[in-house]
């Protein structure tokens, strides 16, 4: 018979399966279908790998072409009750890369304005971010279509097949794997005054609770 009494005993065995529960990163997307469906293959990704990462809570915009102010209005539901290392993230796409400064500042004043609310803006969109896992562009683009038009070039010229007629129907699954990369690069892009993606931001908070 063990020396220790049940009561203790009891005591630390609980302990000692009891594992903290995930940060929730919650990411508001400003679209219905592109965006969600990348999150929704880079989750895959990571279960696959990782033993215990971050939950991530992919929300779709509220409707199709919702205007910023409406997102960040949105995205604004999601941060009440939030657990201490849980997080709420507002994609928020430029459109163009020629948006005044004041405006982009305005942006970002408006999202933080909600209490944990996080913005990261892509300069013009969010394609960006997808080109970005596949080269690093060193470029400007005047707007979305002209990322596109090189994102479904690069896409073909990298992978061996087509990018899709419809970019909400790209297979993600085969570029998520570079994410690391995307984030390097749009770091260095950002830094550099050209066209990126802040969702790098994104990853490094992922990265911060993925075990090594």
């Amino acid at each position: 018979m063990s020396k220790y009494p049940s009561a203790i005993r009891n005591h630390y065995h609980r302990r000692a399966g009891v594992r903290p529960p995930a940060p929730r990163i919650t990411i508001v997307c400003d679209d219905t279908r592109t965006a969600p469906n990348y999150f929704a293959a880079l989750r895959k990704h990571l279960l696959s790998y990782h033993s215990a990462p971050p939950i991530l809570d992919v929300q779709r915009a509220c409707h199709h072409g919702v205007m910023t102010e409406a997102l960040i209005d949105f995205a604004g539901k999601f941060t009440q009750g939030l657990g201490k290392d849980d997080s709420v993230w507002v994609l928020i796409d430029l459109e163009t890369s020629e948006t005044e400064p004041r405006k982009v500042s305005d942006l970002r004043k408006r999202a933080r304005g909600r209490k944990s609310l996080k913005p990261a803006i892509s300069k013009p969109c969010f394609e960006v971010w997808t080109l970005h896992h596949l080269v690093d562009t060193g470029r400007k683009f005047k707007d979305c279509v002209e990322v596109n038009r090189e994102l479904q070039k690069v896409w073909k010229k990298e992978l061996k097949c087509d990018f899709g007629n419809k970019k909400a129907e790209a297979d993600y699954s085969k570029i998520v794997g570079r994410y690391e990369a995307a984030a390097e690069r749009s770091r260095k892009q950002r830094d550099h005054g050209q066209c990126h993606s802040e969702v790098y931001l994104i990853i490094e908070e992922i990265r911060r609770y993925l075990a090594p």
